[in-house]
């Protein structure tokens, strides 16, 4: 969608597939081009974010009340996310989608629309991540963010462990099992 009448006629404004106003053409006498705002994305985590969009603005908050700063975000992921009140009243007032790392409580549990993601370590850089979605509208906005972003993304049921973490738990534990009977060693586990 584009209109040449945001700025008294003075450019081409466009919005693109995620909702930012971008300006086409001339830009207060400077020279016709592109001007493109890039996608926003706040992680909330006491470690290092993974590098999943370079071409992203994004940013690290440590604590949750920091998220209020930053409300023109795009998506909001939150990799160290607990069942704390607090916390899950702040995600709940964000106006862009939320992702929360909550591999065994599901969105039904929680109550509020979250989006689940397995973000246990080497998770988030596997080629494609597992989703849980609250609902048709959100799984809408989750593709546009992750055909942008250039990623790729998997649907799982709302169910605890999602498929992954529960294949692994079963493996681990046959390891266990195999190792406590005496059948192999651990080095060969």
């Amino acid at each position: 969608m584009c209109s040449s009448d945001l700025d008294g006629g003075r450019g081409v404004w466009c919005v693109d597939d995620l909702f930012h106003v971008v300006k086409v053409g001339n830009f207060g006498g400077r020279s016709n081009g592109l001007y493109l705002q890039l996608m926003k994305i706040v992680f909330l985590t006491g470690g290092d974010p993974p590098v999943l969009f370079p071409a992203a603005e994004c940013i690290v908050v440590r604590a949750v009340e920091e998220l209020v700063g930053h409300r023109d975000a795009d998506l909001y992921v939150d990799l160290d996310f607990t069942t704390e009140k607090n916390r899950v009243t702040v995600l709940s007032g964000m106006s862009s989608p939320v992702v929360v790392n909550s591999v065994a409580t599901t969105i039904a549990e929680l109550g509020h629309p979250f989006i689940r993601i397995n973000g246990w370590p080497g998770m988030l850089e596997r080629k494609v991540h597992e989703l849980v979605v609250p609902d048709a509208g959100t799984t809408v906005k989750v593709a546009r963010i992750y055909e942008k972003a250039g990623w790729s993304y998997a649907l799982a049921p709302d169910i605890p462990g999602m498929i992954t973490a529960r294949i692994l738990a079963t493996l681990i534990n046959e390891a266990w099992f195999t190792w406590e009977a005496g059948v192999s060693t651990k080095e060969e586990i």
